[in-house]
């Protein structure tokens, strides 16, 4: 279950703003559904170095085409095009890559890509047709230009770090009040047949690296950190409608989470270092009240800049990508995704953009299951054929996933540049304080009640067994 503010608060809005004909295509929604959908593979492809992405998104005659510096025609093969990706197979590729237009005339279409690298620009246009086996890209003519290097300081991509790559001397270089670490964490959890059981993880790494970015640029004299990413979270979707034979998440007590978070706080912060940002996008309040109590428990101790910024505003939609739904979705389209938190329209879209490569095919062609709060999820969610997820998976859009998990990591920036520039945001408000959903404290204290039983159980076992590490030290 993750944060999907944005496409749950549309309920109701979507005649407000329809889109003139000028500002969407005329084609069929499933159409543009798919031929986004062949373009995110191709972005992927380019993002992560991924040959195989790229071959399912063109055609195997297809041609490259570009103007060389002479001004003659230059062409690229398929074959000799992969080869350029083989050195850094699986690397991802720093950049924004995003579709600026899509036009569709029966079964042909065209789009307009912008990929911005940290040195060059690229457009590139793509010609596809809709042949037996489904959309496919037959050429693609592109241009690129050089970016005008920064005179000063060192570019954004170099000071944005990995910890686990870096050696003592590496660490013992970096500047304490001159250094962001951010810790990303997000569940194992189901997600239903469609997507993977790291969905909201693998989002929430992606928008923290937008983040990182966007505090690098920012930040010209800093460095970002990024720490190993907890790979575990607190409680899973399934678990709304109390279903633990849905299988997929695994997941920890609160409190382990909050000992987790803690211990790496405070030992940073004995390193010296001042400032660190926890950042998650998973729905579950235990979650976010494990985060937070770590956050302050450590800048209360420590006296240093510990934050949980993802809890704060976690229901605030962004504008742009408000509009972006509103325009993208008929009225009859926006009454089937209605109360979209898990795995339906929005979160799939978000994965098509982040990871297509781990969304099932069966994603186009589930039907839908709509809800429009939690009372109708626990109910449906209770029935026998229930697959784990909700809302319109089908109705997935690439493009409107990467504006969203781009605006997270934009939101999460906004509040680490506020917190480094002296504002307590430690005590705005944040979830789950207030909770605008129906239904949440019900769902907490069920999940609660469970953890501390399991919580009782062991300590009664280890009563029993004497281990070294409940013993007083000598």
């Amino acid at each position: 279950m993750k944060n999907t503010a944005t496409w749950a608060l549309v309920l109701g809005l979507a005649s407000a703003a329809r889109p003139t004909a000028a500002q969407t295509s005329s084609a069929p929604p499933s159409d543009e559904t798919a031929v986004r959908e062949v373009i995110g593979r191709y972005l992927h492809g380019l993002q992560f170095n991924d040959v195989a992405s790229l071959k399912t998104a063109f055609l195997p005659g297809a041609k490259l085409f570009f103007v060389k510096r002479d001004g003659s025609l230059g062409e690229l093969s398929q074959a000799d095009w992969y080869k350029g990706f083989e050195p850094n197979a699986g690397k991802r590729e720093e950049g924004d890559l995003r579709i600026v237009s899509v036009d569709i005339t029966g079964n042909a279409a065209s789009a307009k890509i912008r990929e911005d690298y940290p040195a060059s620009i690229y457009t590139d246009y793509v010609s596809l047709l809709k042949l037996p086996e489904g959309w496919r890209i037959v050429n693609k003519i592109y241009t690129s230009e050089r970016r005008a290097k920064p005179a000063a300081s060192m570019p954004s991509k170099s000071r944005v770090l990995s910890f686990a790559e870096l050696n003592a001397e590496s660490l013992a270089s970096l500047v304490p009040e001159r250094t962001a670490f951010i810790l990303a964490n997000g569940p194992i959890e189901e997600h239903g047949p469609h997507l993977p059981s790291g969905a909201d993880t693998y989002q929430c790494e992606y928008a923290a690296r937008h983040m990182a970015e966007s505090l690098a640029d920012a930040l010209p004299d800093w460095t970002i950190v990024f720490l190993p990413t907890l790979w575990y979270g607190v409680d899973g979707a399934n678990l709304i409608p109390d279903r633990h034979d849905i299988r997929g998440t695994v997941s920890l007590r609160g409190t382990t989470l909050r000992a987790i978070a803690v211990d790496l706080g405070t030992q940073l912060a004995d390193q010296g270092f001042r400032w660190i940002f926890l950042v998650h996008d998973h729905g579950a309040p235990l979650e976010h009240v494990a985060l937070s109590d770590a956050a302050d428990y450590v800048r209360q101790s420590r006296h240093i800049g510990m934050f949980n910024v993802s809890s704060i505003g976690f229901f605030d939609g962004d504008p742009a990508v408000h509009a972006a739904v509103v325009r993208r979705y008929s009225e009859a389209e926006h009454a089937r995704i209605a109360f979209d938190i898990h795995a339906g329209t929005s979160e799939t879209s978000a994965m098509l953009a982040v990871r297509p490569d781990l969304v099932s095919p069966a994603w186009r062609t589930l039907p839908d299951l709509t809800v429009h709060d939690l009372d109708e999820m626990e109910a449906a969610g209770k029935r026998p054929e229930w697959r784990g997820y909700w809302s319109a998976p089908a109705l997935a859009d690439a493009d409107l996933g990467r504006k969203q998990v781009d605006a997270m990591g934009e939101r999460w920036a906004r509040l680490a540049l506020r917190a480094i520039g002296g504002e307590d945001i430690g005590k705005l408000p944040r979830y789950p304080d207030d909770p605008p959903i129906p239904g949440v404290k019900r769902q907490a204290d069920r999940s609660l009640a469970a953890q501390q039983t399991a919580e009782r159980q062991f300590q009664k076992w280890l009563e029993t067994r004497g281990s070294m590490l409940d013993r007083p030290p000598n």
